[in-house]
């Protein structure tokens, strides 16, 4: 922490608990309070990492990793939508991420930019199949967060649309070849499974994770209960947590609106792109509006939509609205405000 408060912007929230671990390492207690555990280890370790290379403040690392792991999020964006789409397509796409009003949490010591970075390095490389580079990156998610093993679906489809393509252009494949690269698909998976071994080394429950989970509130909520909650936000916005309860009902609704693009997405891109949006999305709205919003945030598919469905006359206005709001979520957050 810094003396002159303004260099201490960024560290709100759950900043704390990141460079905790960062400094500390894990601990755990019997009671039901908020355990760090629950946060997983690549942005943390990450952090260390760069603050003894650098031999510089945990708040230095911290930004550095996030904004670079913003910018590697970015450019692989970019070159997705250069293959799927034109490039003046993708950098609409692009632009279209960097000014959404949750993607203040990639210039902010947050695990969102190094997990998004990680998704979208992942599907890159495996459609490349720059196997060592998609299996690097699929690990590395399945360390950020916990619902990077989910990862493995889009993945795995990609490798059999793939191998079915392969086939039908009279590619042959032996049982090794189709074993060894639907092992890539399962890395995310191995990347839980082994924060999951450490977490029964400290703890003798290798779901505790999960089930610690509770000090934050989080549980699971039926789909029925979350729309019902959803659409009684809005009489809470004239008490006194409006604020928290405004900021929830946005955040739903950019998540009810992002699921239902499923079925564009897959129109679009296919099966493998759209299945990265309830694989992103469903954990977070089946556990609750805690941190709904930051969890839009890197649901990149919907973003590569945009950028190819947006008239380029209408692309201005979509870059200015989205700008203000990302200019009144860095004001919330950095007052303060519930936006985590």
């Amino acid at each position: 922490m810094y003396e002159e408060e303004w260099r201490n912007l960024p560290f709100r929230y759950d900043v704390g608990w990141y460079f905790s671990i960062a400094e500390n390492g894990y601990g755990f207690s019997l009671d039901n309070s908020q355990q760090p555990i629950v946060f997983f280890p690549a942005f943390p370790l990450a952090v260390r990492t760069l603050a003894l290379m650098i031999a510089g403040s945990l708040m230095t690392a911290g930004m550095l990793v996030a904004l670079a792991a913003g910018l590697a999020a970015c450019v692989y964006l970019f070159q997705l939508g250069r293959e799927m789409l034109t490039d003046a397509q993708a950098s609409a796409a692009t632009a279209f991420l960097a000014v959404y009003p949750f993607a203040i949490f990639f210039s902010v010591p947050y695990s969102e930019a190094l997990f998004l970075a990680a998704s979208l390095g992942a599907w890159f490389h495996v459609r490349r199949k720059q196997w060592f580079a998609g299996s690097a990156w699929g690990l590395v998610a399945g360390l950020t967060r916990p619902n990077g093993v989910l990862l493995s679906l889009p993945i795995a489809i990609e490798m059999f649309t793939t191998l079915r393509r392969e086939r039908a252009n009279g590619v042959q494949h032996t049982p090794a070849t189709i074993i060894s690269r639907l092992l890539v698909a399962t890395t995310p998976a191995v990347g839980l499974l082994l924060y999951s071994a450490y977490v029964y080394r400290l703890t003798g429950n290798p779901l505790q994770w999960l089930m610690s989970q509770s000090g934050w509130g989080r549980q699971f909520m039926p789909p029925t209960q979350f729309l019902s909650e959803w659409v009684r936000t809005p009489l809470f916005f004239v008490s006194q947590v409006g604020a928290e309860a405004m900021a929830d009902f946005v955040a739903a609704t950019f998540a009810i609106v992002m699921l239902l693009m499923v079925v564009p997405v897959y129109r679009r891109f296919g099966l493998a792109c759209a299945s990265f949006i309830p694989a992103l999305l469903l954990p977070a709205l089946l556990s609750g509006f805690i941190s709904l919003g930051r969890m839009t945030s890197v649901v990149f598919p919907v973003f590569l939509w945009l950028g190819a469905v947006v008239p380029e006359r209408q692309r201005a206005v979509w870059l200015s609205v989205l700008a203000l709001g990302e200019a009144a979520a860095a004001a919330m957050f950095f007052t303060w405000r519930p936006l985590f």
